[in-house]
């Protein structure tokens, strides 16, 4: 349903929690991502998130995840799909678009 809860956050409220620990998925497609991301963010389209919920999740072994996309729309879409499982899952309103911290060109190696 469109109204399912789920917690999210600003883009500052992001850039002030990160630290080391911080799991990060980026839910744009990859010439997006590749055009600038926050640094660390593991790209994961949403197509696969959608298509295989658990393996994404996989991705980042427990930790709490924060979901970003361009604008909020794909990672609220996201969000809801992971939101499913037991992980904490926290959508970023307002995407990349509203991001003010640093951003990494390029593919994560």
């Amino acid at each position: 349903m469109f109204w399912d809860k789920f917690e999210s956050v600003s883009t500052d409220e992001l850039n002030n929690k990160m630290n080391r620990q911080t799991a990060i998925m980026d839910v744009r497609q990859p010439y997006e991502y590749q055009e600038g991301h926050i640094p660390g963010a593991v790209n994961y389209p949403l197509m696969q998130v959608l298509q295989d919920p658990q393996a994404a999740l996989k991705q980042v072994s427990g930790r709490p995840l924060y979901v970003i996309c361009h604008s909020g729309a794909r990672s609220r879409q996201a969000t809801k799909a992971l939101s499913r499982y037991d992980q904490q899952v926290i959508n970023v309103s307002g995407g990349m678009m509203n991001w003010h911290g640093k951003v990494k060109q390029g593919a994560k190696k």
